[in-house]
């Protein structure tokens, strides 16, 4: 169909996310969100896998420092190397293009 070379591919829209796409998600699939494997149809779909509002996982661990706490939160602004960052953080909840979840982030 026409356009649908535009739905899949998501890190060539967003370059930022290439090198976290990279960096363990194939081999560590419940760790790493694969950056590569999500499609603009999975965000646009709630597909995507990636938490509802950033990824505040890394307050669950006990053993967390300080400059690992991500700066986007639902109740503070950031910029956009501070999204992107909190985006590379966290795990999936759910792997990209199979189950439905709410996220802001997507969007």
């Amino acid at each position: 169909m026409a356009g649908d070379g535009h739905w899949g591919g998501f890190v060539r829209w967003a370059p930022k996310l290439t090198q976290a796409a990279k960096v363990g998600a194939k081999h560590k699939p419940l760790k790493y969100v694969d950056w590569q494997c999500v499609t603009l149809g999975d965000l646009a779909s709630q597909l995507s896998g990636i938490a509802w509002d950033g990824m505040p996982a890394v307050l669950a661990s006990s053993n967390f420092n300080k400059s690992e706490v991500p700066q986007c939160k639902a109740d503070k602004a950031c910029d956009r190397k501070a999204f992107f960052e909190s985006l590379n953080q966290g795990a999936p909840v759910y792997l990209p293009g199979t189950t439905p979840i709410f996220s802001n982030a997507a969007y």
